[in-house]
Formats: structure tokens, sequence, C-alpha cells
């Protein structure tokens, strides 16, 4: 077999079928990886930059609120109280 012979049914790179789109959903598939395959890195970069960011606060609310628990504690403990306001 020749290097360019067409065989029936082959496919080919995106989809491609001897030398022809199998769809016109296909071919819009294909325009739209091709467009937009830089956009949706950004976009999964975004989301996971902003879930990391969301762990963070998370971190930060359970310190705080530890170290408030913490304060209340001593504070309740030099007043000879329990804590029952």
């Amino acid at each position: 077999m020749q290097v360019g012979t067409v065989v029936p049914g082959a496919v080919g790179i995106n989809g491609l079928v001897n030398g022809g789109l199998r769809s016109v959903g296909g071919a819009i598939r294909i325009a739209e990886s091709m467009l937009l395959a830089g956009g949706r890195q950004v976009a999964l970069q975004n989301a996971w930059d902003a879930v990391c960011e969301n762990r963070r606060h998370a971190a930060d609310r359970a310190e705080t609120a530890t170290l408030l628990g913490a304060l209340e504690t001593r504070t309740d403990a030099a007043r000879g109280t329990t804590g029952g306001h």
C-alpha cells in the first residue's frame, strides 16, 4: 500500500474519515476542541485554585475556632466561671 492510499472506512486524525468528516456534530466538536483547548486548561486551573483557596479558608476558620475556644476557656478559668455566660 502506498502512502496516502485511501482505505474505505479508515478513521484518521481527529475523526476524519477518508479525508471527510463523519458528521456536522463531529466537525463542531473538533473545531470546539481545537479552539477551546487553552480555555479549558485555564478553567480547570482556576477551579483547582478555588478549591485550594477554600481549603485554606476552612483551615483558617478551624484554627480560629480552636483559638477562640481556648481563649474562652482561659478567660472563664480566670473568672472562676464554667463558660455558661
